[in-house]
């Protein structure tokens, strides 16, 4: 028989499903005839289908050793090639594919999707653009693309492609799929989950579909919706690992942490090198202070990704949380040599952090001066302040973090006054009028600065290394704020009604809330509530502003309630004017009753912030200050039983000084 009887009926049987005969047919031509390409390019097909995937490429290349310039071999070996995550060898096929038969959409549609993987967007854009000239209505071109465009930035011209894709196919389910994540890459979200609902409209059984709604819903902080989303997917896709990881972020926002730490864990069984879910779970683990789980997390994951930073920094973090502070600085050097500088900025900042808590400040500040690489503060469009003379350039300070943190280095302000021409403070609305009253310079709420009248800046955080404090020179001219007459005045007609005679503390059991630590630096307030319970005879005086001021309830009558009357910092600081002590957490009532010279009792976390050093229980910082340490995470009532033998100690000592 001639050969092409022998090549169209292998191809009828393979059509018809018939694989072993057809098989046989191809293996017959190529015995009869072992000079024809058509045989091992056929059997290469069928060994593709039926994914051996090795047999199949041994055919393709023995069909391109008979004649080179078989295109259909050069564009089934270079879909071979692609589909075997080896894109450089594929693109250099599809490359000889598409010279050889230039007239072929498809072979440049491939090629384009090579060089796309590759990272390669010019020559992938030429190469669909390509298809598209050859065949205008080729759908899958327009939808690669605009990925191809929106990854080199260009969003407004991807949905424009976008557009095409649709208008050529009304019901491509990946074009709306992909105007989704485009949208929401241009912070579109809402128009983002309409594309998103369209797709699984046509496509309802789609789980990447119902996962990136979820992401866009979760950007929303339509957390509900976004649960449901995730659930779904992985109802569709029970394996789908990105799903896990993302559905136990959610969780995990919705203070279920245990769903969570099941959902990691799927998501690490699944894929045990899957980096970013092993993260997440340390993040979970150590919100409840499950360190050890999380240090063997983290050094599973080491095991596959050796010298990642971002994990050596995240270990690192975990053993200083178990006062392990020698490894913790070992890991955070070798996060340090193992990346490039913008990606090791956070394990510096951490390292610096590290050293200031130990008391070395003088390779502390330099490191904590990296936080301005690690994080983004908004900051006046000024030069920056980096030491130099400033006798005749007018300066201009500013806030970059927290009420607590403007607190404390404000007091660098007052250094000023024979250094420049003029200083002037931004500080945060809260704050204006007390510092206003305190410092002997203009004061500023942020977005009400006269810049013109300025020449330079300088962040708050950044003065003690500009200064290159010290212990020993650690400015402590305290008090160095100060209340208003008129609420000082207001605050001792309001305490009037209490009996004198009797001790005034002031309290705070909680602080912010959005700090990364409150977790373990705020008392539960049914905790906390034992200390005033046990001590009748002090008038107990709460501090505690914004939500968890809600924690008192008309049953507890011994603690006076006037946080809704404390409206900002002034109100505050006039109040404790009046008051002999303060009990507080970790929060900016301790800096500010450490500013104002009041004695000040300050709570600490086993893992406490840097200012506050390790074991020592005064304060550099604050001379006024007492300090007050966990033994072990989570151990609030033994702090409190310290504080309530202090107390003890203070009216034993009150009496004596009575006596005559």
């Amino acid at each position: 028989m001639l050969p092409e009887t022998y090549l169209k009926a292998g191809i009828t049987l393979a059509l018809a499903g018939k694989q072993k005969e057809a098989r046989q047919a191809f293996q017959d031509l190529i015995h009869l005839y072992p000079d024809r390409p058509e045989g091992h390019y056929n059997l290469g097909l069928l060994a593709q289908r039926e994914t051996r995937l090795d047999e199949a490429e041994a055919h393709l290349r023995r069909a391109l050793a008979l004649k080179p310039d078989y295109t259909e071999a050069l564009y089934a070996l270079g879909l071979l090639l692609k589909d075997s995550q080896r894109p450089e060898c594929a693109a250099a096929v599809l490359f000889l594919a598409a010279k050889l038969n230039p007239a072929s959409p498809y072979t440049y549609f491939q090629l384009g999707l090579v060089l796309h993987t590759l990272n390669h967007l010019d020559g992938a854009k030429a190469c669909f653009t390509m298809a598209l000239d050859l065949k205008p209505d080729f759908a899958e071109a327009y939808n690669n693309l605009a990925l191809v465009v929106a990854a080199a930035g260009e969003l407004h011209r991807a949905q424009f492609y976008l557009d095409q894709a649709l208008a050529v196919r009304p019901n491509y389910t990946e074009a709306y799929n992909n105007r989704g994540i485009l949208l929401s890459q241009a912070q579109l979200p809402e128009e983002a989950v309409r594309a998103f609902r369209q797709a699984l409209q046509l496509e309802p059984g789609n789980p990447v579909t119902h996962n990136n709604l979820g992401l866009t819903y979760q950007k929303l902080q339509r957390l509900p919706e976004a649960l449901s989303s995730f659930q779904t997917a992985l109802e569709l896709q029970p394996h789908y690992v990105e799903a896990h990881n993302n559905l136990a972020l959610i969780l995990h926002e919705l203070n279920r942490p245990v769903e969570a730490i099941t959902h990691l864990n799927r998501a690490l069984a699944l894929k045990p090198d899957f980096a970013l879910a092993a993260t997440n779970l340390v993040s979970v683990l150590n919100k409840l202070n499950r360190f050890s789980e999380a240090e063997a997390c983290l050094r599973q994951a080491l095991t596959y990704h050796p010298g990642r930073p971002g994990l050596l920094r995240r270990l690192a973090l975990i053993l200083r949380k178990q006062e392990r502070y020698t490894e913790a600085e070992d890991y955070y050097q070798q996060a340090i040599q193992n990346g490039a500088p913008a990606k090791t900025a956070e394990a510096v900042f951490g390292l610096g952090t590290l050293y200031l808590l130990q008391g070395r400040y003088r390779p502390g500040w330099d490191y904590y001066e990296k936080r301005l690489i690690a994080f983004s503060y908004s900051q006046p469009p000024l030069p920056s302040w980096q030491g130099e003379n400033i006798s005749d350039r007018r300066l201009l300070l500013f806030f970059e973090q927290g009420f607590g943190d403007t607190l404390h280095f404000i007091r660098y302000a007052t250094l000023f006054t024979s250094l420049a021409t003029a200083v002037g403070v931004v500080v945060q609305k809260p704050l204006l009028r007390l510092l206003a009253h305190s410092l002997d310079c203009p004061v500023y709420a942020e977005g009400q600065v006269p810049l013109e009248e300025y020449d330079i800046a300088c962040s708050l955080h950044s003065l003690p290394y500009r200064f290159g404090t010290e212990e020993a020179s650690i400015p402590t001219a305290i008090p160095y704020l100060k209340p208003p007459v008129t609420q000082v005045t207001k605050w001792r007609k309001r305490l009037a009604d209490l009996m004198p005679g009797r001790p005034r503390i002031g309290i705070v059991w909680a602080g912010n809330p959005r700090h990364d630590n409150d977790h373990n630096r705020s008392i539960p307030f049914s905790v906390f509530r034992t200390l005033p319970e046990r001590h009748p005879q002090i008038h107990w005086i709460s501090l505690q502003a914004d939500d968890r001021a809600a924690d008192l309830t008309d049953g507890d009558s011994a603690i006076l309630n006037v946080s809704a009357e404390l409206n900002d910092f002034t109100e505050t600081a006039g109040l404790i004017s009046h008051l002999d002590l303060v009990i507080t957490v970790d929060s900016a009532v301790a800096h500010l009753a450490g500013a104002l010279g009041k004695p000040v009792w300050i709570l600490l976390p086993l893992d406490p912030d840097w200012r506050w050093l390790l074991t020592r229980q005064d304060s550099p910082w604050y001379p006024s200050a007492r300090l007050f340490r966990q033994s072990q995470t989570g151990g609030w009532q033994a702090v409190l039983e310290q504080v309530t033998a202090a107390l003890l100690d203070e009216a034993a000592a009150s009496s004596t000084r009575k006596k005559p």
